[in-house]
Parts: C-alpha cells; structure tokens; sequence
C-alpha cells in the first residue's frame, strides 16, 4: 500500500513537471513568434518610433499619450481604441482570423495577435510623431501573411456613432483636394473628417510591391492583397490611423483681443503687398499668382478678424475655452498634421 502511494505521487510529480514544460515551451514559442513577426515588420514597413510608456491592465494594453491614449486589447476579440481627451473615440475590431488570440507584446512594443493555424499575423502600434515640438498619436495596424494558404481580405470594422461613416478621399470634398491619394476618413454626424487613414500598401519578403486595395462596406474597411505566383512570403500590409488631434488653451477677454487685433495689424499683408509689387514689374504671370495670393490673403485674415471680433464682443464669464483642431494631411514629404479649425466657448473656470 505504502509503495503504491509513493508510485502514485511520482507520477504526479513527473505529470506535474511535464505539463509545466510544456505550458513554458508553448509560451516560449508564441513569444518567439511574435518577436520573429515584429522583425520581419521592421524589415519591410521600416522602423517606426513606437510609443514605449505602456500599462497593461488585465484586459488593455494602453499607451499614453499627448491627448490620445491608444488602448490596444490584450485578447484579438476586443476592440483597438483612440481614447480621446476632446471629441469621440475611433473604435476598430480587429479582423476575425485573430479573434481567439492573445496579443503578446514584443521587445519593441509591438503588440502581435496570431491566427490558430499561423497563416496570418495582425499586429499593433500605438505611434509617437512630432511636429515642431507637439507630439502626435497614430494606430499603425499591420498584417503578416505568412503562406499562400492564408486570406487576401481583411476585415477591420469600426463602431461608429450613428450619421458617422466611411468615405474615401477621393469621394469626399473639402480643402486638401489636391492631395487625395487613396486614404480614407471617418466622417462625423456633421459631414466634418475626424480620422484619417493612411493609403494601403503591401510588400512580399523581398520588398517588392504588391497590387492592393480598400473596400468600405458600411462601417467595415476591408484590406484585399493580390497575390501572384511570384510572391515571396511572408506579406506584409499596413494601414496607420490618425485621429484628429485636439489642443486646448484659455483666454481671458484681454487675450481675445490680442487675437484679435493679431488680425486688424498694418503687418499682415506687408509680405504680399512687397511680393505684388516686384512681381507686376518682372512678369505678369507671376503677377496674375501674386494677386491672388494677396486676395486670398486680404480674405482670410478679413475673415479671422471678423471671427475674434464676435468673440470679443459675445465674451462672457471668466475665460474663453479654445479647442484647436488638426486634421493629418498627406503630402509626401510635407505629411503632417494641420489646424482645421477654432471651437471657442465660454467657461468660468480651467
């Protein structure tokens, strides 16, 4: 009996041991595996400067930032969110290949969900940019195709407010025409663009571009990649977020009128008055350009003045509350972040 019981308890000590190397061998290889996807990522999108100061919390990964805290789920069947201080949270689902996986972290804080079979990777950034000093968030979401086995469509769902949408640029009208370019935007109840979502893009293992595009089907955006024999796996493909970018500041009424008066200055138009003068002697073309900067420019600062003057006089209580908002802009070399526009209330206090 004695000798039975001892039998018994090796075998639970040698069963107990075995699992607990396994359990360790299968977390050591999903680790593995996605520090193997982070490096194939940083091989064919480039290095990018990830937002390193990350809490996890039992179900978040979140990323702080300037404005913007990207919560990026520790489980695939959760949501991707852009936690704004000022006006609505982007929410995206990642795409259903990856709805049972667990997003492991790597060495350089990318955060990699795995489908069950392997074929396919989707990974996670949480962006730092900066622009003259001010940082910026971005979601640069991307996936592995590891295999020719594995899908060519992707589908990342957003939950949208009612009356928000998708919409290509291409098909939305407003001042950066000109720089339509295949992005996309999520349009808010008031037909203004609060997110911009770069143009797609993928690469096979030897760097080589492939055919790819979007497709909006409702609130859904769908990422498709078109493969060829040719194809060198992995693939990776790639699409970064950027949620409009909010700065507030208070003013007393004496600060409006500085703003105000900023706009009423002999200054302003010094530098197109000069340039409309020398233009008008050496060519008339180029006068024909300087006169319509100076218009436009008699016309905006008109147009800012006018705007500070009403709030000078509609000032009331303590402060105004001034919101800036700036909308991402691809322009190549000058992509960035750009002020749309001014929302002033009025507030007693900070």
């Amino acid at each position: 009996m004695r000798k039975s019981v001892i039998l018994i308890l090796i075998f639970a000590l040698c069963f107990s041991t075995t699992t607990a190397a396994f359990a360790a061998d299968s977390i050591n290889h999903e680790q593995a595996y996605a520090e193997s996807i982070a490096d194939t990522i940083d091989k064919l999108a480039g290095t990018s400067e990830i937002n390193m100061n990350i809490l996890k919390t039992e179900s978040t990964y979140i990323a702080e930032g300037n404005g913007v805290d990207i919560e990026i789920p520790v489980r695939g069947n959760a949501p991707v969110i852009a936690a704004m201080d000022e006006g609505e949270d982007i929410v995206m689902n990642l795409p259903e290949q990856v709805s049972s996986g667990e997003g492991l972290i790597t060495d350089d804080g990318t955060v990699v969900y795995h489908s069950a079979d392997e074929d396919m990777a989707v990974s996670v950034q949480a962006l730092k940019e900066r622009k003259n000093g001010t940082q910026y968030e971005t979601v640069k979401t991307l996936v592995t195709i590891e295999n020719a086995n594995a899908p060519r469509k992707y589908n990342f769902k957003f939950d949208l407010p009612s009356g928000y949408h998708l919409v290509k640029d291409y098909d939305y009208d407003d001042e950066f025409d000109e720089y339509d370019c295949g992005q996309i935007f999520v349009i808010d109840d008031q037909d203004e663009a609060i997110c911009t979502i770069d143009p797609i893009w993928a690469k096979d293992a030897n760097g080589d571009a492939l055919e790819t595009q979007y497709e909006i089907s409702g609130n859904t955006l769908t990422q498709v990649v078109n493969s060829n024999g040719s194809t060198a796996y992995p693939v990776v493909t790639g699409m970064a977020t950027h949620p409009n970018k909010h700065s507030t500041y208070y003013l007393t009424k004496s600060g409006v009128k500085k703003m105000r008066d900023k706009y009423g200055g002999k200054d302003n138009n010094a530098i197109y008055e000069g340039l409309l003068v020398c233009s008008s002697i050496s060519n008339a073309s180029i006068a024909g350009v300087a006169t319509a900067m100076y218009v436009g420019n008699k016309l905006y600062i008109a147009s800012k003045y006018s705007t500070w003057n009403r709030h000078y006089l509609d000032f009331e209580k303590k402060y105004a509350k001034v919101v800036v908002t700036f909308k991402w802009r691809n322009g190549g070399k000058n992509s960035g972040y750009y002020p749309k526009r001014d929302d002033v209330t009025y507030v007693s206090k900070k």
